[in-house]
């Protein structure tokens, strides 16, 4: 795993702070992360998600349950007026090592970038998405993001 510290972005928009209260105060109004097709949200921000808007979990869990998210699908869920979650299911399981799958992110960052554009919102990720817990290497997903996502706003803590 390449140290998020230090590793090169590629053209990307990075901004310090936090991606929710971007979120909530209306610096971009759609929200992607990434997500497990376990029906698991229990680490990073995918956890301050669940707490912080439990309306969105439960979304995502019925889809799971239900069998609709399947790898490489963005699921938006509004959260608030024009405020949206949109979960990216770029990763199967959970656990250590290598989980995010780079194939169904980038899929689920170009259905992000379109329902953004539909809708005309402005969109925003973590940065590092997919690759603290989910081992993720930054730079090929940095790449991912920029070829996916050129209007994206990052932020990092």
């Amino acid at each position: 795993m390449t140290d998020l510290t230090t590793a090169a972005t590629p053209s990307l928009a990075v901004r310090q702070g936090d991606a929710i209260e971007a979120l909530r105060s209306g610096g971009i109004s759609a929200l992607g992360h990434q997500v497990n097709l376990r029906g698991v949200m229990g680490a990073g921000i995918a956890a301050q998600i669940r707490r912080q808007f439990p309306a969105a979990f439960e979304v995502y869990r019925a889809a799971i349950a239900a069998g609709r998210l399947r790898l490489g699908d963005a699921l938006p869920v509004e959260v608030a007026p024009g405020r949206w979650i949109v979960h990216l299911a770029g990763q199967q399981n959970t656990g250590r090592g290598l989980q995010t799958d780079y194939a169904a992110l980038a899929l689920a960052l170009s259905r992000f970038t379109d329902f953004a554009r539909e809708h005309q919102l402005r969109p925003g990720l973590p940065y590092g998405i997919g690759c603290g817990l989910a081992g993720g290497d930054w730079p090929t997903v940095a790449a991912l993001i920029a070829s996916a996502c050129p209007d994206v706003a990052l932020y990092r803590l």
